[in-house]
Parts: structure tokens; sequence; C-alpha cells
């Protein structure tokens, strides 16, 4: 029997929906707040716990990978992006609304492109977004019939995300051709055009929600997706949009 190396129990009043770990830290939404942990050596070494208010909810935190003690954190019908080295009352970095009743449930940073995000929301929407002008999404993309539950980056190639939803679909998206914006410094200079992608390939594998898709460490085209049911599933790129990346 594995024995695990440290266990934090979580209060019975929270309930975890979300959790994301980089270098020494984790950070994790717990519905009606959201928690810093820091881990030493395998031990929990401290815990900083952030209330939301009694209305909202916390439904998906992730870290920055290109900005060490930032994430972005989902709030009810608002992201925000925040820094854990300032005061958690102070106002966020950058705060995104979005339509009225639209919740996150997935979120993940572009991983070759600082700045860059994916959201997976309630109304079966992936939406692009650039941290830098977020007064609307670069791309909506509209592939899943009910709630979008998680997205993932590929880690080679930036252009390829694969997506899960509670209508048991997985779709992979080829967004290399998706709308993308100029910038001088801080300013966006123009709108560099683009067509909205629609899915490349469509997974109907799974029979109920599919809460989570990660892709393969050791195959750039391979990805899992586990589903309420229990049930993992393995798939691959398909052939031709696989030779087509490798060629571009």
């Amino acid at each position: 029997e594995q024995v695990a190396l440290t266990e934090i129990a979580i209060r019975d009043d929270l309930r975890p929906v979300s959790i994301d770990w980089l270098n020494s830290e984790f950070v994790i939404a717990l519905g009606s707040c959201y928690a810093l942990l820091q881990s030493r050596e395998a031990q929990i070494d401290g815990i900083r716990e952030v209330r939301v208010s009694k209305e909202e909810q916390c439904t998906a935190a992730r870290f920055d990978p290109h900005q060490p003690h930032q994430a972005i954190i989902g709030i009810s019908n608002r992201l925000e992006y925040r820094d854990f080295r300032v005061e958690p009352t102070s106002r966020p970095e950058i705060a995104i609304d979005l339509p009225e009743g639209i919740t996150t449930h997935g979120l993940d940073f572009q991983p070759t492109r600082k700045r860059s995000i994916a959201s997976a929301s309630s109304d079966g929407t992936i939406r692009l977004w650039d941290l830098r002008s977020t007064a609307a999404p670069t791309t909506n993309l509209e592939g899943h019939s009910f709630w979008a539950c998680n997205i993932s980056y590929n880690p080679l190639f930036d252009g390829l995300l694969v997506s899960c939803g509670s209508d048991g679909v997985v779709q992979v998206w080829d967004i290399a051709v998706a709308p993308t914006l100029s910038f001088l410094g801080d300013e966006v200079q123009e709108d560099l055009g683009g067509n909205t992608p629609s899915p490349a390939a469509t997974f109907p594998d799974h029979d109920t929600t599919v809460y989570n898709v990660v892709w393969a460490s050791a195959d750039e085209f391979t990805f899992a997706s586990l589903s309420y049911d229990g049930r993992l599933r393995v798939n691959n790129v398909p052939p031709a949009l696989k030779n087509q990346l490798l060629l571009s």
C-alpha cells in the first residue's frame, strides 16, 4: 500500500474543484474561497486562504508558468489575474468580466506565449484571451453543446488545444489560424485577423461528463481524458492533422 508523503484535510464546508502546482506552491479553487499552499520537502509549510463573497463561487485556478507567484482565478462570472506576493484584499492586476451567468471551469496558459490563456465556460465556449487587451476574447471556440469543463494546450505545438465537456465529447482544435493582436508596448496596434477555427477532430467516446483532459509527456500527439463514470480514455491526434503540424 502506497503512503502519501504528506496530507492536508480540506474543511467539510469547502468543495475542492481545481488544483494546480508550480514549483513549491499549490493553488486550489475551493468553491467559497481559493487557497495558496506552500510546500517544502514534501510537507505543507503554509496556507493562505482567500474568501470570495457569499454570492460568488471560485471555480478554477491556474498558475502562470511564465510569471511565478501569479495565477488566474475563475470567480463566478469573472476572471482575476493576481500576484500572490501582494495582499489578497488589493485589486487584481487584471479583471475580466464574462457574460452574466457564465462561469469558468477550466483555465490554461499557452506554454510558449506570455499573457495568452484559454478558458472553458459553462456556456460550452472556449475563450482565447490576450491578457494585454481583455475587453473581449481574441477568439471564441464553439464546439461543445453543454458545459466546457477543461482545456489543455499542447506543450510543444502552441497552436494545438484539446477540450472536454459535460456533453461527453473531447475536441481537438488547431488554433494556429485564430485571430491575434499586434502590440507596440502595451498598446494594441492592429487586429491581425484570422479565422475562427472549428474542431479539427471530435472524440465522442464518453457516455457522461468529461472532467479533465491532459497531453502525454512522452508523445506530443497523445492525450488522455477522464469522465465522471471513472473511465480514462487515451486517443491520438488524427494522422492528417499530425502531418500538417509537423510540416508547418
